[in-house]
């Protein structure tokens, strides 16, 4: 890797993991016809999406930039443009 395993990419794996516990929830309180817990697993993820694609977008985002060669680079953004 090569941003390495700690630092920023570290809490934002960290926090990749608790986005999919919050949607795990969202599925389960849908199963369980909760509405209230749907709509509290609903507002957390909300708050922790705001905040983590913010930290994205300023330093997840350069710091690829920075690392990946252009070629990479290219091929990165192809790659995710296919997603849409």
């Amino acid at each position: 890797r090569l941003t390495g395993l700690t630092g920023p990419t570290l809490v934002m794996r960290e926090e990749h993991r608790a986005i999919e516990d919050f949607l795990t929830a969202l599925v389960d309180a849908v199963e369980r016809h909760d509405r209230a817990g749907f709509a509290r697993e609903k507002a957390d993820l909300i708050g922790v999406l705001g905040d983590h694609n913010a930290k994205e977008e300023a330093i997840v985002y350069p710091m690829t930039d920075s690392h990946l060669p252009d070629d990479e680079r290219r091929r990165l953004v192809a790659t995710l443009r296919g997603f849409r």
